[in-house]
């Protein structure tokens, strides 16, 4: 009974309020540290996060949300103040949300308590910023966790302009890329593959070297088959050209490189698919044509052959009669009939010379060219007496100045001239 007495004593009563408010500053403190160890744990992350609530309007539909906090990692990614924005309204302070999808997001997380993960893009002046973005319903409001990944889109931007460059590079080329997964069988082939084999679209299946194979033309997929198995068990370089029937019923070479190379306790073959059906009908064109050119080369080096024996041997006959005639008229004829024999011998020799000549031209594709200094005014001089006759008869006149002495190609001491040699 004295206790209970003491403890409605006016003294009894103060001690008692004066332990709750040491006890109540004590939490408060508590709570005081607590929110900074969070705050700073919260800053420390290399995520922005924020905490928002919902604004209700007088339908109680979300109307907007309340930026409740944010942590100081929106600074260093788009420069903005957290003081700044916590308290206002999220679509006020920043309009995008609506346009990237956030707030719709934010609300569908607060109503149906589904945790969501979506990319939004921010432009702030001329910073443009992408966030991978995960929002989770908490108590009252959402959490939003935003994760800058700008670089990985400018990579991802980077890897899509090389690949379609690459796409084009392979259209220009007739080209496609494969990657062949040793181990799955499966094969990794490029739009243009598809395209090649007469395809719009790639196979709703995941294509092996057997559905490749099929389309491989019946003379050739033995041999193809044999060569890519014995390939596959040595590891070696693949470089074979073989026909194909495509889809349309086209029927195409092909020309296949590979490279193998291991990875990850597997093999895989890297390689391209290359059109090579026009070169293939130009090199037959060619071969066509070139055999045709020898053949047409053969004769006329017969047919040379034959005429300049032909003409040889009356020739032979002249130049021994008239050598002959030199002999024993040497001394006896006068000096202008001398002079006509001396011109019948020069003209006999020049004749020869022109025979042996025509029988090297019919050879020429064995005649070594070697340039040889040959002096032109020699050369005028030998056609003016060549054509010494008819110009007398018609009383023509040739001037001509001092003419170089260059390399030339020709055949047989310089009669038949080809082309200067610069």
């Amino acid at each position: 009974m004295a206790q209970e007495a003491q403890a409605d004593t006016p003294r009894f009563k103060f001690h008692i309020r004066c332990r709750d408010r040491i006890a109540l500053r004590n939490r408060i403190s508590e709570l005081e540290i607590s929110k900074m160890f969070s705050e700073k744990l919260l800053d420390s992350s290399n995520n922005v996060i924020a905490y928002l609530e919902p604004f209700f309007d007088d339908h109680n539909n979300i109307e907007d949300f309340i930026i409740k906090y944010v942590n100081n990692r929106i600074q260093e990614v788009a420069s903005l103040d957290t003081q700044e924005m916590i308290g206002m309204r999220w679509l006020e302070y920043d309009s995008q949300n609506i346009e990237n999808g956030a707030f719709e997001n934010a609300k569908r997380c607060f109503t149906t308590g589904e945790t969501i993960n979506y990319v939004a893009k921010y432009i702030f002046g001329e910073l443009v910023i992408w966030f991978s973005a995960r929002v989770v319903k908490l108590e009252d409001g959402v959490v939003i966790f935003l994760k800058d990944i700008s670089k990985e889109k400018q990579y991802e931007r980077q890897l899509e302009i090389q690949n379609k460059l690459l796409l084009e590079a392979e259209n220009v080329a007739s080209t496609g890329s494969f990657r062949w997964d040793l181990k799955k069988g499966t094969l990794t082939l490029s739009e243009n593959v598809y395209k090649l084999l007469g395809y719009d679209q790639p196979f709703d299946f995941e294509p092996t070297f057997e559905s490749i194979l099929s389309f491989v033309h019946d003379r050739d997929i033995e041999w193809v088959r044999k060569i890519v198995n014995d390939s596959k068990n040595k590891k070696e370089r693949i470089d074979i050209t073989f026909k194909v029937v495509t889809n349309l019923g086209e029927v195409k070479y092909v020309n296949t490189i590979g490279e193998y190379y291991p990875s990850e306790n597997n093999w895989y073959v890297v390689g391209v698919f290359k059109d090579v059906t026009k070169q293939i009908e130009q090199e037959s064109i060619l071969q066509a044509k070139n055999a045709e050119l020898q053949k047409s080369n053969s004769d006329l080096e017969a047919f040379n052959r034959i005429a300049s024996h032909d003409l040889q041997e009356p020739l032979r006959k002249i130049q021994m009669f008239i050598s002959r005639l030199n002999d024993e008229e040497k001394g006896k004829l006068g000096s202008r009939f001398q002079n006509y024999l001396d011109k019948v011998i020069s003209s006999t020799e020049r004749m020869r010379n022109l025979i042996a000549n025509l029988l090297s031209y019919s050879r020429i594709e064995d005649v070594e060219d070697k340039p040889a200094k040959i002096d032109l005014n020699e050369i005028l001089t030998d056609v003016l007496e060549d054509l010494g006759e008819r110009v007398s008869e018609t009383n023509a006149k040739i001037k001509s100045d001092k003419l170089p002495r260059n390399k030339w190609s020709s055949i047989s001491n310089g009669t038949i001239v080809l082309q200067p040699h610069r």
